[in-house]
């Protein structure tokens, strides 16, 4: 695999609160565990998809003041927000845009954004009634992609003018990840207040989101909290100083020492808790590993032999490598994040994103890069700035990178500057310049060269410079290098002349060396670069310095780049390369080209670029290519006045009659338009009018035909004249054709006509079809007679000559995409009337892959995927499945995109995470292509992915969240069930708990519907006694699905663990053992399946399930003969015994439980010793 086809990776896990399915695939692929078999439910092998779980909340109650007709609260004050604590809030949308706080449902409030107006917008908390004294305050706030301005306030009424008290303030601040910040406050006068958070970003930004606003007292016999002063390191070794309080909140000041507690990441540094004077300030040294860290110092005194400990205070910093500035030649920059911390990053437009640093990305999977991340809204004007350069001689410099896109054109400078600011940068000439370049997801190496007059120090500046809303620009592996003064400079491209396919290039050699110093060897060489649809053609030359050196070439029509290097060798065989340099131009058909009859065009995009299109009136209004032909576009005020002209045709003969023929149709209203001919492409050539159309008005496709003559044989160019009125719609010429008019004694039409596409994707195709055996009037044409056939495709006319009835096949020229082919046959009479065949030449677009397993890998921490070979196009053309490459990519959250993990031509592969990874979701897809502009749609699914879970596990739906991540299948999108956490007393009041615990209810509004609940993957390779399956589950007569729980591990089908039989109405708990077969392996997964046989009636409820290892009963072996028995929370659990004899006893020899056993049974038991008789195998067995 080509690295440069790698992209960027970029590994992150979040934590996500919702629910997805454990490898859902979209409905192009097939989820990698299945149902339960139809045998056992009754259905059909179902699809399935993904669908998020309702919003969880979590319920806090802050404290309203006590009293009568009070309803302010009282610190300590606490709005998560709920919903509910939300509506009491007051909103102020005070620039009336509609756009404003809401809430979000993850738990925040949210500042929408508006278009057109700046926000102006308060979100007013209820009241909270305090008392004179210190308080603490707090709160969490995050934003999306954009800088915004936000700031949260203190005042004595709900009104902008109240809110005189500024908490916490930030201007053009952006991250996405939740900041929580802490003040301190004192209040003088008691009373009611209020927090406000205010919002005032700039038109158009995106949100802000703030959650868990705190305002608690502070004991004012507390010493005042410690002061961190500074925070010191050379590279991983320094000094962190802390300024010990002298007072406490009261003002008193502090009499006796002052314990000093100083912790790093949560642990106590050496020599902590230090001994210290009041007001000391203490330098604590310290060496710490490299990345983040987190000081946090408290301060304890005591009074009156209580201890009293100081609110704490703490500041995050970064320790990075020793890096020493100025950084000396040769400099290699890979980059790491420490490298990152030392560059300037100028966001010289005040937008927002910017440079960033992004590790495990840049386009190749475990490559580092600082990275352009684009703006909607400003174009790119960005510094990243590299750290001082010490160049210690003068000389020549050499610059490299790797520079790389995504799928956008990017634009970006490099400059060399004495100093680090923008207005030197800015003045200085760059040494690279990249404009509108998409390197596609490859890495391509740029290099610049730069002198210095005298040894200094100097400063490289990358300069994105992109329109507004391109993607990412990647810039990584950056080298500064002394090189020989003799290099020499870049030759120049000469005189580039093509009359059609066939020209040359001229290359002038260097005469000069970078230094401004003559070349002296005799010879100096080049390689010469020249590519564009066609693989790149490498042409190496050599000469003289000064040497013009003239290479003829045969190219595409199109758009080419031709670049070239110098070089040569020194005495000492050293070879030194110039810079490169680099021309575009663009390759036309010849000038002798014309268009023999008969003439056919469909005006495909190709067909219309050769056009030469006119606005006479210059109103904006024209002719353009459009998919139902050439259109026209109406113009509000102005007539029509526009044309589009031909390549010139030729036309034989001033004696025979031609026929034009037009197929076109209009949008709505009436237009006009009329065809002349004329001796050159321009507008007062068209003298002879061949076809007048004053009026059509027809949404379905009309022909309109005209005989005429040509007053000289000769080269004859066509004028499409649009001339409909003012404010009309559109007007679509769909095929335009030209041939001899036909005689009774011209050939008939061609028979068996095909054109078959190169089966590679060439742009060619093979003409099939057999001459005619008669003339237009039916009588037989002399079996001695030549004819001519000409066969016209978008790229080529080709004439063959053959006898009446003679088969002829033929290769011709085509485009890419759809080919209209005609065929006319010809003799001394006149021509046959034109017959038509298509073909879609080149490679279409391949269909998206099938995939045909996706699976978890045997340890749980890869996703296996296969999938169909693609052998067909979208289009139903050629895709050369020999050629086909496949493309997995991952989903990427903070970017909201995707990046290749792999390319490879075989039809598996196996997505790996690192061992230790945390179980987590993982979104992946797959892509075919076989060039690099023919790329499938997406097949995709979302997968669970890492460490399987060390037994125990529980989920109890603490505070109404997920505390494990939960996945479902679904069987059908029109009866699919929802599932989603909610009070179990909105759903059945008997079934409401206490403290306002949610469960897991699943629901559905059709008239049946089943859906399996997919638990988290855990190991059993240390369940020695086995593993038992708990769940509490709500139970109703006629209002719960039949429910029951599968198990699987790897290269099993899901097998039927237990049933969730109702005993009575009301929550029951359910025990299962987990089979034998399950147990010591790497992972195990459960399914929780639910069918919901009464349609909208049903609701399962959920209120809790475990997982857990059994414990060591200390009787007797308990598994024995395949029979497996375990003691669990008072039920015995057996599996194994199907069909067997069973008694259960306790320990006085009364039987509990007499009958057949089941493949999976749970029994209800007493606690203590039970006796458990099998078939007369009788085993000892202690119920907890």
């Amino acid at each position: 695999m080509s690295d440069g086809w790698r992209k960027e990776y970029k590994f992150m896990r979040k934590n996500r609160l919702f629910l997805l399915a454990g490898l859902a695939l979209t409905a192009s692929a097939v989820a990698y565990t299945a149902m339960p078999k139809a045998e056992e439910t009754g259905k059909q092998e179902p699809s399935y998809k993904v669908q998020k779980v309702a919003s969880i909340q979590r319920i806090n109650a802050p404290q309203r003041e006590e009293g009568e007709g009070s309803t302010a609260y009282t610190a300590p004050f606490h709005f998560t927000p709920t919903e509910a604590q939300f509506n009491e809030c007051l909103i102020i949308d005070a620039n009336e845009d509609g756009k404003t706080w809401t809430y979000d449902s993850d738990g925040y409030f949210k500042s929408l954004y508006s278009y057109g107006k700046a926000a102006d917008d308060w979100c007013m908390l209820p009241a909270i009634h305090l008392t004179p004294g210190p308080y603490k305050f707090f709160a969490t706030f995050k934003t999306k992609t954009d800088v915004e301005n936000f700031k949260i306030c203190l005042g004595t009424a709900q009104t902008a003018e109240a809110m005189t008290r500024t908490l916490i303030q930030h201007e053009s601040y952006c991250n996405q990840t939740d900041v929580t910040e802490r003040v301190e406050i004192t209040i003088d006068t008691e009373g009611d207040y209020y927090i406000g958070l205010y919002a005032y970003s700039a038109a158009n930004k995106y949100y802000v989101w703030v959650k868990d606003v705190k305002l608690e007292a502070i004991d004012t016999t507390l010493p005042v909290t410690p002061e961190i002063k500074s925070i010191d390191f050379t590279g991983q070794t320094g000094t962190v100083t802390v300024k010990v309080p002298a007072q406490n909140y009261q003002g008193d000041e502090i009499t006796g020492n002052v314990s000093l507690s100083v912790k790093v990441d949560g642990t106590d540094v050496e020599g902590s808790p230090f001994t210290c004077t009041p007001g000391e300030e203490k330098a604590i040294p310290m060496t710490l590993e490299r990345g983040y860290h987190t000081v946090s110092a408290q301060a304890t005194i005591n009074v009156n032999g209580e201890d009293k400990v100081s609110e704490p205070t703490s500041e995050t910093f970064r320790v990075t490598k020793l890096i020493n500035i100025p950084m000396s030649v040769p400099v290699y920059i890979e980059p790491d994040e420490d490298d990152f911390s030392v560059m300037t990053i100028i966001n010289n437009n005040e937008s927002t994103p910017t440079w960033e640093f992004v590790e495990n990305g840049g386009l190749n999977k475990d490559k580092t890069a600082v990275r352009y991340n684009y703006s909607y809204t400003a174009d790119a004007d960005d510094w990243c700035i590299l750290p001082a350069i010490n160049c210690d001689q003068a000389g020549l410099y050499e610059f490299s990178m790797m520079f790389g896109t995504k799928y956008s054109n990017e634009c970006m400078e490099v400059v060399i500057s004495d100093t680090p600011d923008v207005e030197a940068m800015a003045a200085a000439t760059p040494i690279i310049t990249i404009n509108d370049e998409c390197t596609s997801d490859e890495f391509v190496q740029k290099k610049g060269l730069f002198t210095t007059d005298a040894p200094k120090t100097v400063y490289v500046g990358l300069h994105a410079t992109s329109p507004k809303s391109r993607s990412f620009l990647f810039v990584r592996e950056m080298r500064v290098n002394k090189i020989d003064d003799l290099t020499p400079l870049a030759p120049q491209i000469g005189t580039i002349s093509f009359d059609g396919f066939d020209g040359s290039i001229d290359v002038i050699l260097p005469t000069k060396t970078m230094t401004n110093t003559d070349i002296t060897v005799s010879e100096v060489s080049a390689k010469v670069t020249v590519s564009g649809e066609e693989y790149p053609i490498y042409k190496y030359v050599s000469g003289a310095p000064g040497a013009t050196v003239n290479i003829p070439l045969t190219l595409s029509k199109g758009q080419h780049t031709v670049s070239a290097y110098a070089y040569y060798s020194k005495a000492d065989g050293t070879e030194l390369t110039s810079p490169e340099v680099e021309q575009t131009f663009t390759v036309t058909r010849p000038s002798s080209f014309q268009f023999t009859l008969p003439f056919v065009t469909h005006f495909s995009e190709e067909d219309v670029s050769d056009l030469t299109i006119i606005d006479n009136n210059n109103d904006g209004k024209t002719w353009v290519y459009d998919a139902s032909g050439l259109k026209y576009a109406y113009h509000s005020s102005n007539q029509a006045d526009d044309w589009a002209i031909t390549l010139p045709i030729y036309f034989p003969d001033a004696s025979k009659t031609y026929n034009i023929s037009v197929d076109c149709k209009t949008a709505s209203f009436a237009e006009a338009f009329d065809i002349f001919i004329g001796t050159s492409p321009e507008i007062s050539a068209m003298t002879q009018c061949i076809l007048d159309v004053p009026e059509l008005k027809s949404s379905n496709t009309v022909n309109k035909t005209n005989d005429f003559t040509v007053p000289a044989a000769g080269r004859y160019y066509v004028g499409i004249h649009a001339k409909s009125a003012a404010d009309r719609y559109n007007l679509f010429i769909q095929s335009l054709t030209i041939a001899q008019a036909t005689s009774e004694d011209s050939p008939d039409m061609v028979n068996n006509l095909t054109a078959m596409p190169d089966q590679t994707g060439a742009l060619s195709a093979t003409v099939e079809f057999d001459m005619p055996l008669t003339k237009r009037s039916e009588q037989q044409l002399d079996p001695a007679e030549d004819l001519t056939a000409t066969i016209t495709t978008p790229a080529e006319t080709k004439t063959v000559t053959g006898k009446p009835g003679a088969h002829i096949s033929t290769t011709v020229a085509a485009v890419n995409g759809v080919n209209n082919i005609t065929v006319s046959v010809a003799n001394a009479a006149g021509s046959s009337e034109i017959v038509e065949v298509s073909a879609r030449c080149g490679l279409d677009t391949p269909k998206a892959p099938k995939l045909t397993k996706a699976d978890l890998s045997e340890d749980g921490l890869g996703v296996l995927l296969e999938w169909e070979p693609v052998t067909e196009g979208i289009n139903g053309g050629v895709v050369n499945p020999s050629a086909m490459m496949y493309r997995v990519s991952e989903w990427d959250e903070d970017d909201q995109d995707w990046y290749a993990v792999e390319h490879l031509a075989g039809t598996s592969y196996e997505y790996r995470v690192s061992a230790g990874t945390p179980l987590d979701f993982v979104k992946l897809s797959l892509e075919a292509y076989n060039s690099t502009s023919t790329n499938s749609s997406r097949t995709s699914i979302t997968a669970l992915a890492g460490e399987p879970k060390t037994l125990d596990v529980e989920e109890n739906f603490t505070g109404g969240q997920l505390d494990q991540p939960v996945t479902y299948i679904l069987s059908t999108s029109t009866t699919a069930p929802t599932w989603s956490l909610e009070l179990p007393g909105n759903v059945f009041e008997a079934a409401a708990l206490e403290g306002g615990q949610k469960v897991l209810v699943g629901k559905t509004t059709a008239n049946s519907g089943d859906s399996g609940i997919v638990l988290p993957i855990f190991a059993t390779t240390n369940a020695e006694f086995g593993v038992t399956f708990t769940i509490d589950a709500y139970m109703t007569e006629n209002t719960t699905p039949t429910m029951a729980v599968y198990a699987r591990t790897f290269g099993t089908e899901r097998q039927l663990v237990g049933n969730l039989e109702r005993q009575s109405d009301g929550w029951a708990t359910y025990s299962f053992a987990l089979p034998a077969d399950l147990l010591n392996r790497p992972w195990v997964e459960i399914m929780i399946y639910s069918n919901f046989i009464h349609g909208s009636a049903d609701y399962a409820l959920i209120k809790s399930y475990s997982v857990k290892a059994n414990p060591d009963t200390g009787v007797e072996e308990t598994l024995l003969g395949g029979v497996n028995v375990f003691g669990a929370d008072g039920a015995i659990l057996v599996t194994g015994a199907e069909g067997m004899n069973m008694t259960v006893a306790d320990t006085t020899g009364k039987v509990t439980f007499s009958g057949k056993g089941a493949a999976s049974m749970s029994i209800p038991a007493m606690a203590g010793v039970n006796i458990v008789n099998i078939d007369g195998k009788v085993y000892k067995v202690i119920v907890r």
